[in-house]
């Protein structure tokens, strides 16, 4: 079978052998499939995943439900750390309000921000190029507890300097104890 082209264009007619027309004929059916296979399959890039990729299912999951795991605990981490920097505003306050010198609240190096973040308010959020490891998770939240225990200290402190001056103003005298017209003793004058 020889299909025969014809065209105003070309000098002289073309033929295709059957084996060219078939050719032709699924370069044409599977041009059209392996472009739609292309765009609707995930892209999964083995260099990115690494060894990922060649473990079996099972063991592959657990890895990423354990990494779901931790950097559902990074996000908490990160939430608490917002939540200290409020509260550190907060005891910067009352400090002055207690009587506080704010120098030795700058130089105090148990108030110093939390992972050498920054309080001037430059910048954005940190986004790492890897995601947090479990070592890294653990470093981050002994920080946190130790930050904790020393504005949990310092705090104290502050409480207590406000209860003794609340304390001597109601137990010292403000006014006479006798509101009288005279002096009913003349002694010492």
């Amino acid at each position: 079978m020889n299909i025969i082209l014809v065209s105003n264009s070309m000098a002289k007619a073309k033929s295709l052998s059957a084996l060219q027309a078939g050719l032709l004929v699924a370069a044409l059916v599977l041009f059209p499939v392996m472009l739609t296979l292309l765009f609707i399959t995930p892209q999964s890039n083995i260099k990115q995943q690494g060894m990922r990729a060649l473990l079996p299912p099972q063991i592959r999951s657990s890895i990423i439900s354990s990494q779901v795991h931790l950097d559902a605990y990074a996000k908490e981490l990160g939430e608490l750390q917002a939540r200290m920097m409020r509260l550190d505003a907060q005891n910067q306050r009352l400090a002055k309000l207690a009587g506080e010198n704010e120098q030795k609240i700058v130089n105090n190096p148990h108030l110093k921000p939390l992972g050498g973040l920054q309080q001037d308010g430059r910048g954005g959020p940190l986004v790492r190029s890897h995601a947090m490891s479990e070592i890294e998770l653990k470093a981050a939240i002994l920080e946190l507890t130790e930050a904790v225990g020393a504005r949990d200290d310092y705090m104290s402190k502050i409480e207590a300097k406000i209860l003794q001056k609340s304390v001597l103003k109601d137990m010292l005298p403000n006014s006479s104890p006798v509101d009288a017209a005279f002096n009913s003793s003349s002694y010492g004058w």
